[in-house]
């Protein structure tokens, strides 16, 4: 209103899209991703990748022959002029080049089905695009219980359009956007989809506490900090609540009460590491039996045993604000050692924390609640000591306001 102009925004109206069409942009991102390589990163997984091309003609989006009323009112038009755009693997291979200048490193891409692109086979031209060094994330597997026929047809179709070019497939069971793996799946189950998770011909992602069998927390709405909960995603803070590492009475996890609720502290790490019956026992067989067959791998990350997702704002804090630090994952590595040798860090960037971090505001500096450049550089430095590979989040398709 004050100026008359408008920005698009694929996600929240304090997102503005970056205009990959402009060279200086696509350039700028470049530079981002080399300076946290610099910084001795092994990798980035790239959020919203499908969005970053567009269709310039700027026609509507057509009406969701599927929708229904009542449903989702995101879903009410199809994604078709908005995502996987014809420039789309041109710019993401510009990426992919950008990690190529670095041995051992790699690109995994978030890429949803949405619009035209709607089938398994989409993940072919990702993984065609530069296969020693990216690295298609299967979003289906968080969809599909691993134990039954749909995801089993889903394995035989990533080996068909991306295995098949010599790409590694990465398979979450969750993450800080859906729900915890007991949660959906089932806590009883557990060891059923550990096994079948840790079978994979693939990089297995663990969310934090997943290993333990954590589960979605209640959060009553007075106590909700989801910014997008308002908007079309619907809130994820059930998904996002503290690491519990013992039953006391903040869990560990900080001297001071948590940005978020716990949930029930029976489950913890220090209750079931030493429990050969325990969800994280069971978890750790599965994971030595993967290590034994991945000896022989040589080519990037395809050693890997297990990729393990953190959400910084929950992993542990050591300044007693209850928010979760760059320190306190330092604290852990060597508990991340135990059961994973690559880590993933959900954003760390400097935000103002309206979708935490997914809303950037210096792509090239440390939100202040995590940290400083420093806190990370010895994080990352710690990491390497442990035998641990670092994976940072990277949202080239928007920034914040």
């Amino acid at each position: 209103e004050h100026t008359g102009q408008y920005f698009l925004h694929t996600f929240l109206d304090c997102q503005p899209d970056l205009n990959w069409q402009n060279p200086e942009v696509r350039t700028a991102l470049k530079d981002v991703a080399r300076f946290w390589l610099r910084r001795g990163v092994d990798g980035f997984r790239v959020d919203a990748s499908i969005y970053i091309a567009k269709n310039f003609s700027y026609a509507d989006n057509p009406p969701n022959q599927q929708y229904h009323e009542g449903d989702d009112t995101r879903y009410r038009f199809t994604e078709n002029n908005i995502s996987y755009g014809d420039d789309l693997q041109a710019f993401l291979t510009e990426l992919a080049e950008v990690v190529h200048e670095s041995n051992d490193t790699i690109l995994t891409f978030e890429a949803y089905p949405e619009g035209t692109q709607l089938g398994v086979d989409r993940y072919e031209s990702f993984a065609k695009m530069c296969p020693e060094h990216v690295a298609p994330m299967i979003i289906e597997s968080t969809w599909f219980d691993p134990t039954t026929p749909d995801f089993t047809t889903l394995v035989a179709d990533v080996k068909k359009y991306v295995s098949a070019h010599g790409s590694l497939a990465v398979f979450p069971l969750g993450n800080h956007d859906r729900s915890r793996a007991a949660s959906h799946f089932g806590k009883r189950k557990m060891r059923e989809v550990f096994e079948k998770q840790l079978q994979l011909d693939g990089l297995p992602i663990i969310y934090y506490g997943d290993e333990i069998g954590m589960e979605n927390v209640a959060v009553p709405p007075e106590k909700q900090t989801d910014f997008a909960s308002q908007s079309f995603v619907g809130c994820r803070d059930p998904f996002r609540t503290p690491m519990q590492w013992d039953d006391s009475t903040y869990a560990d996890f900080s001297t001071a009460d948590p940005w978020l609720p716990l949930g029930d502290k029976t489950v913890n790490v220090a209750a079931q590491q030493h429990d050969p019956s325990s969800t994280f026992s069971v978890y750790k067989r599965f994971l030595s039996e993967r290590t034994e067959r991945l000896k022989k791998q040589h080519a990037p990350w395809r050693d890997v045993q297990a990729l393990y997702q953190i959400y910084p704002r929950s992993f542990k804090d050591t300044d007693a604000d209850g928010v979760g630090d760059l320190r306190g994952i330092a604290q852990k590595l060597s508990y991340v050692k135990t059961i994973a040798d690559a880590v993933w860090l959900s954003p760390v960037y400097a935000s103002p924390q309206k979708d935490f971090g997914y809303d950037v505001s210096s792509f090239v500096d440390i939100h202040d609640e995590y940290g400083t450049l420093e806190d990370f550089d010895r994080l990352v430095t710690q990491a390497h000591d442990e035998g641990l590979k670092v994976m940072m989040d990277l949202t080239p398709n928007h920034t914040s306001d």
